[in-house]
């Protein structure tokens, strides 16, 4: 299965400085952390101090970033989800905001879940992971499947 991410976040970073009038990732600076810009807009305009919880607490904040991810055609539902698909020359485009992928992606990691479903969601969830967003599922942990898919328990 091919996921490839093809929306993703794009912080203007200089022009949110300058209209603030201040470093608007002040909050990650002093972190060793490497941040991506998504997890530093989270933690930009949230109102926790520390950074890592900043990012577990995210919540309605993370209703303003979205991803979209382009993959072959999926042979499940998106029913219980509020992301959307779409279909463009025989490829799927699923869209939602980080809250909604979040949701998505929590459901779809289960024991009853198919295996292209599991498949799905742990590879949109890995790449959420090197997006520096591992904080946002903190309190979940991967449990492997024979079927070398994974679980969230």
């Amino acid at each position: 299965m091919h996921i490839i991410p093809v929306i993703r976040p794009n912080i203007e970073w200089q022009l949110l400085d300058s209209v603030c009038e201040l470093n608007v990732r002040h909050k990650t600076d002093r972190s060793k952390r490497k941040w991506s810009d998504p997890a530093q807009f989270l933690v930009a305009i949230s109102d926790e101090g520390n950074p890592a919880t900043a990012l577990r607490r995210a919540g309605l904040l993370a209703h303003s970033l979205s991803y979209g991810f382009l993959s072959d055609s999926l042979d499940f539902s998106l029913g219980y989800s509020h992301l959307r698909r779409y279909v463009i020359a025989d490829k799927n485009i699923t869209v939602g905001t980080l809250a909604e992928w979040h949701g998505a992606i929590v459901a779809g990691l289960n024991l009853y879940a198919s295996t292209q479903q599991r498949q799905y969601f742990g590879t949109i969830l890995i790449y959420l992971e090197h997006e520096g967003l591992s904080d946002l599922f903190c309190e979940y942990i991967k449990y492997m499947q024979p079927d070398g898919t994974f679980v969230l328990k």
